[in-house]
């Protein structure tokens, strides 16, 4: 799982790319023969904050939300990303915990999620998606962010299932997301329980 993938360290300024430190992990990753798993960070776990540029003037900063990107900038992120790497990385992972804490709007991740998807699977046919980490059915406002970002996206948007805190007893809550979605795909624990 590779988390250089940071939007605010890459592309500091619009159109404006800094690939140093990132190719230079990435590639002697390959050189050991890693199969990577590409993650995508927004900005506020990995201490570098989004670029302000990229942001949603809509998002209403006074109710919450963390960030929320125009979608138009966040297709741009993609593109370049899917096309510097896409002959390295076959898996991506949109976003590390896109949880309310973060985006407080699952409809928001479901529009970041499907829009990386379709631009993953138009560049990179064989291409493997994961979707930011599930947390499992824990209270009212889990279920409703995680049943807003799955009605946007739409199953067709990921291929495996991220899941996180496994040996915290959340694996029935896992099994209870996907049943209640109807779909049956393989589970992922990506930080490794």
């Amino acid at each position: 799982r590779f988390g250089q993938f940071v939007w605010g360290r890459l592309e500091p300024q619009q159109g404006k790319w800094d690939w140093a430190l990132t190719d230079g992990v990435l590639n002697e990753y390959v050189k050991q023969g890693m199969d990577i798993v590409g993650l995508m960070w927004v900005g506020f776990y990995s201490y570098v904050p989004p670029p302000q540029w990229a942001m949603d003037p809509a998002t209403p900063e006074a109710k919450g939300y963390r960030w929320i990107p125009r979608i138009d900038a966040w297709k741009d992120f993609m593109t370049a990303l899917v096309d510097r790497y896409g002959d390295r990385i076959r898996t991506w992972e949109i976003l590390n915990e896109p949880w309310p804490n973060l985006l407080r709007d699952g409809e928001a991740y479901g529009r970041i999620l499907k829009t990386a998807s379709e631009i993953i699977r138009e560049r990179q046919s064989d291409a493997r998606i994961v979707c930011g980490c599930l947390m499992g059915r824990t209270g009212p406002q889990m279920r409703q962010f995680e049943d807003d970002w799955f009605r946007v996206a739409g199953p067709e948007s990921f291929d495996i299932v991220g899941v996180h805190y496994v040996s915290r007893g959340r694996w029935a809550e896992y099994v209870e997301t996907m049943k209640a979605w109807g779909i049956h795909k393989p589970v992922w624990d990506t930080e490794g329980s």
